[in-house]
């Protein structure tokens, strides 16, 4: 571990207005963590955040086209198909974060099946 590597980290992470801030891993303060039925204007910065960041890996980052050649094979849909992929995290959640019920997950993938969709990853 490096101290001042540390210092600076978290100094960028917390003080920086420019900084695109990452979920942070390890213990997660209140602050920042989702409570069911509260608003924080904490959430809305960090939505921010990742719009931000979505944006900057759209930009300066491109999957290499042998890539997404494979995944194209691996996971070909016909032209103008969707699918839905749910990603669902159960046994890699630390810190207190909440575990979600795989059943909250099922009224997108009925949704999504009423409205015609047929595929989905789980």
């Amino acid at each position: 571990p490096n101290p001042k590597k540390e210092l600076l980290i978290h100094g960028v992470l917390f003080c920086a207005p420019w900084a695109i801030r990452t979920w942070m891993y390890g213990p997660v303060p209140d602050v920042v963590r989702p409570q069911p039925g509260v608003f924080r204007a904490e959430y809305r910065l960090m939505g921010e955040m990742r719009a931000r960041a979505h944006n900057v890996v759209a930009r300066y980052f491109t999957p290499r086209p042998w890539l997404t050649g494979k995944v194209d094979d691996a996971n070909s849909l016909p032209p103008g198909e969707a699918c839905l992929a749910l990603h669902v995290r159960h046994t890699d959640k630390g810190d207190g974060r909440t575990k979600i019920p795989l059943e909250e997950f099922l009224p997108y993938a009925e949704r999504f099946v009423q409205r015609g969709g047929e595929i989905i990853y789980l």
